[in-house]
């Protein structure tokens, strides 16, 4: 009889990592968020594995119930070296990080699965991380930052990863391999790491992508549909337009607003550029093509809950490598459960 297992995902967010917890084990997934268009999201599309969200303040949730996973990621702001203003334990939001583990200290779960930005491990920030992992003394604790072209996504998105296992289960944890890279190669074990999965790949088949080219001014398309002509600016600079020929740079929650920042080439009399679309980047983040979201969800909610998700491929990497760990029954997924046109790139 298949063992299942039961899992929660704290600050689940549209359900990128659910997604990945859910493909790769048998598992029962409930996820907490305090919005609703992401609860919504959320059961539209996993309620057919197993998984269920609810509209939920998780500073304010009551733990209840047994879990043999934890995972989640809490809001990424705190600890965000682009936000200049109000940083660590002076932004509102930073009770959402010790608050993960609070509920795993009282849970405590066979293993937890921590996600967020790689900017917890600089040194303004590494003093909170520490301080956390300070208390879980009763798992053995690991953490690494992962590039997400590294496992297949066509994203190049690093993010912080904390692994804990609890000790009493004499098992250690141990980050999967990457099975991708900027340039293919075989490693110590023979392995084959296979070239990083580019944007032309990704969504080549959805819209024709042309080369960028950097000439004295954009030809952009805004959210309107208008063509304006825009001078090259230092701004574009920082914010280069993307390669079709490489993964993509990392999509963020706020694109909607900042419409410049991940330009897409795309093909014309001359070169056009303009902003991904959802669909796209629903794509670029490696999410299957079923994938929708609820009516009435606006295209700004859209953008945010995207950018805001762990790419499910790496999620279903990391919960492979927990799976294994804790002697579970892993599975292998198939093209008409992700149907994405780089499927046999990755898998």
């Amino acid at each position: 009889m298949t063992y299942m297992c039961e899992v929660l995902d704290l600050y689940c967010g549209m359900g990128g990592l659910s997604l990945g917890f859910a493909l790769a084990l048998e598992a029962e997934i409930l996820g907490l968020d305090i919005d609703r268009w992401a609860v919504e999201t959320y059961n539209l599309n996993l309620n057919r594995f197993g998984c269920r969200a609810v509209v939920q303040n998780v500073l304010e949730w009551e733990p209840e119930g047994e879990f043999d996973l934890v995972i989640g990621g809490s809001p990424c702001q705190p600890f965000s070296i682009a936000n200049t203003r109000r940083r660590g334990e002076d932004h509102p939001l930073f009770p959402t990080f010790p608050r993960f583990f609070d509920i795993v200290l009282e849970l405590r779960p066979k293993a937890f699965l921590m996600e967020n930005v790689k900017g917890l491990t600089a040194e303004t920030f590494s003093c909170y991380l520490i301080q956390q992992l300070f208390r879980m003394r009763d798992y053995r604790v690991r953490y690494a930052v992962l590039n997400a072209a590294d496992y297949g996504v066509p994203q190049r998105r690093e993010r912080l990863f904390v692994v804990g296992i609890r000790r009493d289960l004499g098992v250690v944890f141990d980050f999967p391999r990457p099975t991708h890279a900027e340039t293919e190669y075989v490693d110590l074990n023979g392995n084959r790491v296979r070239k990083w999965i580019t944007l032309r790949e990704a969504i080549g088949d959805i819209t024709c992508v042309s080369r960028k080219r950097k000439t004295e001014t954009i030809i952009f398309m805004d959210s309107d549909g208008r063509i304006i002509e825009l001078p090259w600016s230092l701004y574009q600079e920082k914010h280069p337009v993307l390669d079709p020929d490489e993964p993509s740079h990392t999509l963020h929650s706020h694109m909607a607003k900042s419409s410049r920042d991940a330009l897409l080439p795309v093909a014309d009399h001359t070169v056009l550029y303009r902003r991904l679309t959802v669909r796209e980047c629903l794509r670029i983040q490696s999410f299957p093509d079923w994938w929708k979201f609820p009516d009435g969800c606006s295209v700004s909610r859209r953008y945010k809950l995207v950018g805001e998700a762990v790419p499910p491929i790496l999620a279903y990497r990391l919960a492979v490598a927990v799976g294994r760990a804790l002697g579970l029954e892993v599975r292998n997924v198939t093209a008409d459960e992700w149907p994405i046109p780089y499927f046999y790139r990755v898998f």
